[in-house]
């Protein structure tokens, strides 16, 4: 017995050692962190956008959220048909092609296959309506523009795994592969219900993808289905659609909840809700263009 009590407090003596020095070697002289402050402060009078994370292509959201910042969580949710994976689509895109440096980003699509995906790209890419792609209606005037968005896209640094059925364990190591091999510093998943999980796989998703993005220092943008409000219902989304995922309210940094009113669903004015974030909550109002599956800021776009 006195045996097992000495090993015992052997035991604890080496984890509370083992606590000690991480906390050690956890601790920063105030004289690196006032360092690393001018540093943020000198880019924010910089630039003209005040952001320390990746682009996600909207001018508005970029300075509302401060862009896609490593090791946060980010949640872009809707009912069906609300326009979330198009959304994420484009701000991958414009992470990946267009941002100077360009920014790996990796995309894993549980619903469309990658030749979807590359002709919803490609359409961006060379500003073509989609369904002449999709439909081989081209004409002679497309094809240098199909040229130059090709070469866009060959020179872009997005990664697409259309992988279906996974699982939450085979979704982290197929994250951390892309890191380790691509280097990458921004990942979609799109979408969550469409993950092989159970409830309590779904109640502990969020935090392990939080833990993820810390652990790798990465961005994780997930992408999830809302539960549709009562017909009838005008209101707008909240957290609590989230459902079985409305764990991401402890665990996400940033969730945004996609609105189309039905009156504007013609010319493509979306709101997104900014419903949790640390800079604020609100509403900011976006443009779909559906013809290129892109989105953008609405007030450059209705001024253009």
């Amino acid at each position: 017995m006195k045996s097992v009590v000495a090993n015992v407090k052997t035991q604890k003596a080496r984890q509370r050692q083992m606590h000690d020095s991480a906390d050690i070697q956890n601790c920063q002289p105030i004289r690196e962190l006032l360092k690393e402050l001018f540093i943020t402060i000198r880019h924010y009078v910089t630039d003209d956008i005040p952001i320390t994370g990746v682009t996600t292509g909207l001018v508005k959201l970029d300075i509302v959220i401060g862009g896609l910042k490593s090791g946060n969580l980010y949640v872009i949710a809707g009912v069906p048909q609300a326009g979330k994976s198009a959304l994420a689509l484009s701000m991958a895109y414009r992470a990946a092609v267009e941002n100077k440096p360009v920014t790996p980003t990796v995309l894993f699509s549980l619903d469309e296959t990658k030749a979807e995906l590359m002709e919803l790209l490609i359409s961006m890419a060379a500003d073509i309506d989609f369904e002449k792609i999709r439909n081989s209606d081209l004409e002679e005037s497309d094809w240098p523009k199909l040229t130059h968005g090709a070469g866009l896209l060959h020179n872009a640094s997005l990664y697409i795994n259309d992988t279906l059925l996974l699982t939450l364990g085979e979704l982290c190591d197929q994250i951390r592969r892309a890191v380790k091999e691509h280097y990458v510093k921004v990942v979609y998943i799109d979408y969550l219900q469409l993950l092989q999980v159970d409830d309590r796989m779904a109640m502990r998703l969020p935090h392990d993808l939080k833990q993820l993005a810390q652990e790798l220092g990465i961005a994780i943008v997930a992408i999830a289905q809302l539960n549709s409000p009562p017909i009838g219902s005008s209101r707008r989304p909240r957290i609590s659609d989230l459902g079985r995922y409305g764990n991401f309210k402890l665990y996400a940094d940033v969730i945004m909840l996609l609105h189309r009113k039905k009156a504007t669903e013609t010319d493509g004015i979306t709101e997104l809700v900014i419903a949790k974030n640390s800079r604020g909550i609100g509403t900011i109002e976006i443009r779909f263009l559906p013809e290129i599956g892109k989105y953008v800021d609405f007030e450059s776009e209705s001024k253009g």
